[in-house]
């Protein structure tokens, strides 16, 4: 887990998808959502970022 992730937005993050499981989720379960949501926006950053470079594609 990345050191930067505090207490408050991991209980942020339980209680948003706590309703969602049947199960109660787990310090581990909540940290592996928050990291795998930091990822999917971290892509989607890298993709917006290079959308607007021209590929091989564009120039043929």
């Amino acid at each position: 887990m990345d050191p930067h992730v505090d207490k408050y937005l991991l209980d942020s993050a339980q209680k948003l998808w706590q309703p969602e499981y049947q199960d109660k989720l787990s310090n581990e379960d909540v940290e592996e959502i928050v990291d795998n949501i930091s990822d999917f926006f971290e892509v989607l950053i890298e993709w917006g970022n290079t959308s607007n470079e021209p590929t091989e594609s564009r120039l043929e």
